[in-house]
């Protein structure tokens, strides 16, 4: 069956964190033990949604995130219903990550989109990302920056914030990871700037890698 007639099931998982192991005996007993079982929290009401990188906005009891189906981002609620969140913010492309700093009372996230191809070019075309803050609970466009224009492909993924308000992303298809510092100026609209001109970001390191960024922060 096409994922286009399927209803999306949002799952609850209940999780026993353990410390940290260090034999591979106890290893195994923390995997065996370490995981609860998951239910179904709720059924979204209609087709046609693929939810990504979905995060818990609690004040508001909501959960917020991106819809690869139809790109831009969704808001989900228990009883199955969805809308648009945040349309006049202009968030075009994939969202992927999206990380909620309740403390600054703002939802980061990254998206991105593919050039288009060549005539006659079978290779896969580049792709161009943002990174971008929005105020909540509205979703009013608060920081949009955009990827290099240095002719490589960036494909910004995941992201976390530091306790400073920093945001750490990765570009997994460039290789790295950029830190961005938190903006001078306040929670003020930013226009739309490349990561190389924006004064607050920086490549924190190069490293080859295709997946999620799995961080331990530590400040």
């Amino acid at each position: 069956m096409s994922h286009r007639l399927r209803r999306a099931i949002l799952l609850a998982l209940g999780c026993t964190l353990s410390p940290s192991v260090s034999t591979p005996a106890a290893a195994q007993s923390s995997h065996a033990t370490g995981a609860g079982l998951s239910d179904t929290a709720f059924v979204l009401a209609r087709a046609g949604v693929i939810p990504e990188n979905i995060v818990y906005d609690a004040p508001r009891d909501r959960f917020l995130g991106g819809d690869l189906e139809r790109d831009g981002m969704i808001e989900l609620h228990r009883d199955g219903s969805i809308r648009p969140f945040a349309e006049a913010a202009g968030i075009d492309g994939r969202v992927l990550g999206l990380r909620i700093d309740a403390q600054r009372n703002l939802l980061w996230g990254v998206a991105f989109t593919r050039l288009p191809a060549r005539g006659g070019d079978t290779t896969q075309a580049p792709a161009r990302s943002i990174v971008f803050a929005l105020d909540l609970p509205g979703g009013r466009p608060v920081r949009r920056i955009s990827s290099p224009e240095d002719g490589a492909s960036h494909l910004f993924n995941d992201l976390l914030v530091g306790r400073d308000g920093t945001v750490y992303f990765t570009d997994s298809e460039a290789g790295a990871v950029w830190a961005l510092a938190p903006a001078s100026a306040g929670r003020t609209n930013a226009r739309n700037r490349s990561l190389t001109s924006s004064g607050g970001s920086r490549p924190l390191s190069t490293h080859q890698f295709s997946t999620r960024m799995k961080v331990e922060a530590r400040y």
